[in-house]
């Protein structure tokens, strides 16, 4: 084994950080230089998208900064920077690949990214004492069809959403539910949900509020034009089928993260997936506190 080689041997043994971020943010810098020096004293590297590099400097960290669209090897953690949409867009990115995350939500509501920015040292500082909880969080795989070839597919830890574009116009969809036929939904959407979701736009439909761990699938229609249609709770293991009738301007939104027009005919499968998102929280995190917190339930 040549010079190279053990030099290459022994940058990868050095765990790598993949960090993804809501560059926008005026905190990211701040706690860049609260919690990167900590996994620089355990040897650590480190990879981003070339958008953190600005934050990056202006924080005054020392250490490189490798690039994830080139990176190959699989990371040791994921650290989230951002709010829940944020987070999403590293589940997407990493929760395939069953890489854990923990997240610091720079922003304000954040019922995923929980984490507060004030306590990112010390939420660090406990991930490398091992006191932290793993939240494992089920997830849904999609794949739409059209002519019973594949067009697409993904994963999402939040929802599936069917939605009209600009035109006024409704949306015809036959729904099943492993195998069997439950109606014909004529409304201007539907979500397909997890638990995780419920709090996203399943809740802004009139849906209910489900705890993260339960293995369960929400649908919840979006105005519906039947007063009859009603937000329903599945098992975690039902194959939803969703066919279109009628879908001019309709719209597949994948965790609100990328899209893809429908047509007439095409058909969507949702069913669970085996990869569930492992998220890193302290222990004395309560979501009912949470749930408190965020929603002002404490307030008259």
């Amino acid at each position: 084994m040549g010079i190279y080689a053990f030099a290459k041997l022994e940058v990868m043994s050095k765990p790598l950080l993949a960090i993804v971020a809501k560059t926008k943010s005026d905190l990211l810098s701040q706690v860049l230089s609260q919690v990167i020096p900590l996994f620089e004293s355990k040897g650590w590297r480190f990879s981003a998208d070339s958008a953190l590099l600005e934050a990056w400097q202006k924080s005054g960290i020392s250490s490189g900064l490798e690039n994830n669209s080139t990176q190959e090897e699989t990371p040791s953690l994921c650290l989230c920077l951002g709010g829940d949409g944020t987070l999403l867009s590293a589940a997407r990115e990493f929760g395939s690949r069953d890489v854990p995350i923990v997240s610091i939500n720079l922003g304000s509501l954040g019922f995923i990214a929980s984490n507060a920015a004030p306590q990112a040292k010390s939420l660090i500082e406990h991930y490398f004492q091992q006191r932290l909880i793993s939240d494992h969080r089920h997830t849904l795989a999609v794949k739409l069809l059209r002519s019973g070839n594949l067009i697409a597919e993904g994963i999402v830890l939040n929802d599936v959403v069917i939605s009209k574009g600009s035109l006024a116009r409704m949306i015809e969809m036959d729904l099943s539910v492993q195998g069997s036929e439950i109606g014909t939904l004529r409304a201007d959407g539907l979500v397909i949900s997890t638990p995780t979701g419920s709090t996203a736009y399943s809740f802004s439909t009139g849906g209910p509020i489900v705890q993260p761990e339960l293995d369960a699938c929400l649908l919840a229609p979006i105005c519906p034009h039947s007063p009859s249609w009603r937000p329903i709770v599945l098992k975690g293991e039902t194959m939803i089928k969703v066919g279109l009738r009628s879908s001019d301007e309709a719209f597949l939104t994948l965790d609100g993260q990328v899209g893809y027009p429908l047509l007439t005919s095409d058909c969507v499968l949702v069913e669970k997936s085996e990869h569930k998102i492992t998220l890193l929280h302290e222990p004395d995190q309560n979501y009912f506190s949470l749930l408190r917190d965020k929603l002002n339930w404490a307030s008259r």
